[in-house]
């Protein structure tokens, strides 16, 4: 009995030393497996962009451990990596899953220290998909989490995220107030590289308004950092920068030396690549300078390197260039050889806008050597791709050409058709011109505005920093009390100096804003606006006196090809004495308008359709006798009118467009003629 009694005591015993050891086991093994877990987490993470097949795998087999354990973090985390895995794999659906279940976990565990970057993840893909109203509202979330926090580094990124999206948004003068917020927290955190990244989008929305002095401004500023902190490649890449602006400046010898210096760079890199992309930039410029054989010279180079490392985007862009230059040298066997050439790498980068682009410079060729039916193939087949993808101005391009090569086939009635979808077409282009030309004065004004507000703060502040000075240096020596008032004096003087300054400049935009809402910036003539609101009061004129008016279209026949013989700046200077003419020939009382393009319309009050047909005779016989110059170069102009009158049955729309089938049907008839809707009409009833 006393045996038995000590040998259950030894097994209690036992029993009491090996439980506590299977408990501290357990722990120990948990802590392991909580290192295995954020170790795995940390790789993922660190493999999002070079490896993203891998980080979807060790985050897979992190959120596995996470869930046997039922550790929150391990598992918010895991599906956080698994988000970013699939998102740089281009998988945008799955990677918004993930990133939904992690918020979704967050929530119900009130897990929410990873919200801000899952915010600012959801808002990238957006932002990628084109729904920025989306992608501003999960930046804004994020934002908020970081600012609570006072997490600086992360209110600058996602102050440069919010003026990404207003950037593809085209508000940007909003983009351009959140890259100014960014560039303040990259000075307060010496983020060099981030304040270059910045002053390169400014110069980018800049550069996108047509302001190049602005945009040159902030690529040197961005150059600056790059020189003292940055790589050479980045430099060369700025340079490149610098010369695509002054190129589109039309300043190409200072375009030509930025390019140079980054081809300077890129030989001493020994980077193939690079090299083959500033002879392509260079060819760019001569091409632009009309000095064929060396910009061809360039390309070939370029061409050449291109081959060499399988560059398929440079080379495309080589063997385009090389067809224009053919093509621009009566050489159309040539340009069509490196037109088709360009093609085939163009079809294989799937790049549909370039692909319409050639077919369209295939099919003009085809259709000025007479080989109407292949232009016609390629011409269509252009037309097509670019209406399925909403190319606005290969539609242009296009519709324009087919209407050129049916009237070339005889094809009258195809021809009009075209004709009537290229006018449609331009004329919308025309418009969204102008209203980008009047959003740009806008923005000028604006941008204007805002720095002079600033200014008007900085003054503020410094002034009652002074006052403070003032105070202070008053209470302690009253012997420079005249010093400081004569300094205020001054002070003040030089403020409502620049007060006034600014004002001037404020009155001058707003006089300029006028004339482009009212008035086309070439001829001086009322634009298509302000034609239909004179018009409109005419008509209610009308309606109370009962006083006839007729309308008046005139056409510059064949005005292509004195575009194409004088170039634009020909033309528009052969338009600008056109109208001088014009003006002469009318009444005080008439109203002319440039409708758009080489069309004008006029108003003739008080006159019936036997006056409008007088009057559009002499202008048509005053036109016809008479010689227009441009740089010694001597041009005769023949004109088709349409003649209408406006009674109360039609609107001044309808009306408008009868003077426009008029003047249509006088085109048909062989152009340089006066013909009257009524006839027209008459014809068409019998």
């Amino acid at each position: 009995m006393k045996n038995k009694t000590i040998n259950i005591t030894i097994i209690i015993l036992i029993l009491n030393l090996i439980v506590p050891g299977i408990h501290s086991s357990n722990n120990s093994d948990k802590k392991n497996q909580i290192k295995k877990i954020n170790y795995l987490i940390d790789q993922s993470f660190s493999l999002r962009k070079k490896n993203p097949e891998k980080c979807i795998k060790l985050s897979k087999k992190s959120l596995n451990l996470s869930s046997q354990l039922n550790f929150l973090k391990g598992i918010i985390g895991s599906y956080s990596n698994l988000g970013l895995g699939f998102y740089y794999k281009g998988e945008e659906k799955k990677a918004l899953k993930f990133y939904q279940k992690a918020l979704k976990f967050g929530r119900i565990h009130e897990q929410t220290d990873r919200f801000s970057s899952l915010y600012n993840n959801i808002s990238l893909i957006y932002k990628k998909w084109g729904k920025f109203k989306k992608a501003l509202e999960y930046q804004n979330k994020s934002l908020s989490i970081k600012q609570n926090s006072d997490n600086k580094r992360g209110i600058g990124i996602s102050y440069n995220n919010m003026a990404n999206i207003y950037y593809f948004m085209g508000e940007h003068l909003k983009a351009i107030n959140y890259y100014r917020k960014a560039i303040e927290i990259k000075k307060e955190l010496s983020d060099l590289q981030g304040l270059s990244k910045c002053y390169n989008n400014i110069s980018f929305i800049f550069i996108r308004q047509g302001l190049y002095d602005k945009a040159i401004k902030y690529l040197y500023d961005s150059l600056l950092i790059k020189k003292r902190n940055g790589s050479k490649r980045e430099i060369s890449n700025t340079y490149n920068n610098l010369g695509l602006v002054y190129n589109k400046w039309k300043k190409y010898n200072k375009a030509l030396e930025y390019f140079n210096k980054s081809l300077d760079i890129e030989k001493k890199l020994k980077d193939k690549n690079g090299i083959a992309s500033c002879y392509n930039n260079i060819g760019l410029i001569f091409k632009n300078q009309k000095k064929y054989d060396t910009a061809l010279n360039f390309y070939k180079k370029s061409l050449d390197l291109a081959t060499l490392e399988n560059n398929r985007y440079i080379k495309a862009g080589n063997y385009n260039n090389i067809a224009y230059i053919y093509e621009m040298k009566g050489k159309p066997n040539k340009a069509l050889r490196n037109y088709f050439k360009s093609l085939k790498i163009v079809e294989s980068l799937k790049n549909n806008e370039k692909k319409c682009s050639i077919y369209n410079n295939i099919g003009r060729i085809y259709s000025s050597i007479k080989q109407y039916e292949k232009a016609e193939k390629y011409l269509i087949t252009s037309l097509n791709v670019a209406t399925k993808n909403n190319y606005t101005e290969k539609i242009r391009t296009a519709t324009e050409l087919i209407s050129g090569l049916y009237y070339l086939k005889n094809n009258y009635k195809l021809a009009y058709e075209y004709y009537k979808k290229f006018k449609k077409i331009n004329d919308e282009i025309f418009n969204q011109k102008r209203e980008k030309e009047i959003y740009k004065i806008q923005t000028q004004y604006k941008y204007a505005q805002e720095i002079k507000q600033n200014k008007i703060l900085k003054l503020k502040i410094e002034k009652e920093k002074n006052i403070q000075r003032y105070l202070i240096i008053i209470s302690l020596l009253i012997i420079l009390s005249f010093l400081i008032f004569y300094n205020k004096y001054r002070f003040k003087k030089e403020t409502n100096e620049i007060l006034k300054e600014k004002n001037k400049e404020i009155r001058k935009m707003n006089l300029k804003l006028n004339d482009l809402a009212y008035y086309d910036h070439l001829t001086g003539l009322n634009n298509r606006r302000s034609f239909l609101k004179l018009a409109k009061k005419e008509a209610k004129r009308f309606g109370r006196s009962g006083h006839k008016f007729s309308f008046l279209m005139i056409d510059i026949d064949n005005f292509k090809k004195i575009n194409d013989k004088l170039g634009h700046s020909g033309g528009d200077s052969i338009l600008k004495q056109f109208t001088s003419k014009l003006k002469k020939e009318t009444r005080e009382q008439d109203l002319v308008s440039r409708w758009g393009g080489e069309e004008f319309l006029l108003l003739l009050p008080e006159t019936a359709i036997k006056g409008a047909y007088k009057v559009a005779s002499k202008i048509r016989k005053v036109i016809a006798g008479s010689k227009f110059n441009y740089k010694g170069n001597y041009i005769h102009l023949t004109i088709t009118c349409g003649i209408t009158e406006y009674s109360k049955e039609k609107d001044i729309l309808k009306t408008i467009n009868e003077a426009d089938k008029a003047l249509y049907e006088g085109k048909k008839d062989g152009k340089n003629c006066v013909k009257s809707y009524v006839d027209f009409e008459s014809k068409k009833l019998f």
